[in-house]
């Protein structure tokens, strides 16, 4: 055999075996590609993830499931509903449905708390769903905001030990599916807590507070300004307190998304601090540099 066909020969056995040795990958490469194609397709989702991979680990797999079909769209409060009423205490779903219920059910404030509450009982040494207690008291119902009560909760929430978003618990199990089922790094559940929405710029003042500042006022001080006092006030407890959430927020971050979203909390916080309060230089040159850090 001439040199030029033992090379060749040679050049042959090793695209061979490279290409055997590659299988693996490249067969997760193509599955991949696929899945980017007919993952948004609606009912292709068990093309995606198929029943003997959620036979594994069928809490795992419905979260996955469940994230994968709302994934491009807002939560569905049903859906929800019938995976809490299958997994009751996985804490993940519980407060993914009580901030789903928030938007879909703004009037059912109450029916919101419970959840939290049950939240609460499941993890008491849990900030976050002290924050979450606090964020529906300051969201829900429309127009009749309980500020006081909320920042009560915030309060109790920055006494508590630790901060963790209820998904952290689940996340290596989620992953390990997904990994099975070769689903890339935006196909999986991205976690965006209910800081984002924190009404920052929102505050109000109840009506016990209104009738207890101006009761306390000066006979020489307009009421007009005891209002403006209080709220400045007002604002900046709760600036104050939505800044010590998203300090935490941000210390805890298990993620990319999540770290974001306290990032934005710390941001509106800052630009609202600089706007609406009555800063001494120190003060607002502390702000400037908080607001610098989160928006890098």
């Amino acid at each position: 055999m001439k040199r030029t066909d033992l090379t060749w020969a040679a050049i042959l056995v090793l695209l061979i075996a490279a290409t055997v040795y590659e299988m693996p990958q490249i067969m997760g490469a193509l599955r991949g590609l696929r899945n980017m194609f007919i993952i948004d397709a609606k009912g292709h989702v068990t093309w995606v993830l198929p029943d003997r991979l959620v036979a594994l680990d069928p809490e795992a797999g419905d979260i996955l499931r469940y994230h994968l079909n709302t994934r491009l769209s807002e939560d569905a409060p049903e859906a929800l509903r019938a995976l809490v009423q299958k997994y009751p205490e996985n804490q993940h779903l519980l407060s993914r449905l009580a901030e789903a219920t928030v938007w879909s059910e703004p009037n059912q404030s109450e029916e919101t708390l419970a959840m939290v509450d049950r939240l609460r009982t499941m993890d008491p040494n849990n900030a976050y769903y002290r924050y979450l207690r606090g964020w529906v008291l300051l969201t829900t119902p429309p127009g009749e905001e309980h500020p006081d009560e909320a920042l009560q909760e915030f309060a109790l929430g920055h006494d508590l030990p630790r901060l963790t978003l209820p998904y952290v618990q689940y996340k290596s199990r989620v992953d390990r599916l997904a990994e099975m089922a070769h689903l890339g790094q935006f196909d999986r559940p991205i976690i965006r807590p209910f800081y984002r929405d924190m009404p920052v710029g929102t505050t109000t003042l109840s009506y016990s507070e209104i009738v207890r500042i101006a009761s306390l006022r000066s006979p020489t001080d307009s009421t007009e300004h005891a209002l403006d006092r209080a709220f400045q006030d007002a604002y900046r407890r709760q600036i104050d307190s939505m800044a010590r959430i998203a300090e935490r927020a941000m210390a805890s971050a298990s993620d990319v998304d999540s770290l974001q979203s306290a990032a934005e909390l710390a941001k509106d916080v800052e630009q609202t601090r600089l706007r609406r309060l009555d800063l001494t230089e120190a003060e607002a040159w502390q702000a400037r540099l908080r607001l610098s850090q989160a928006i890098a």
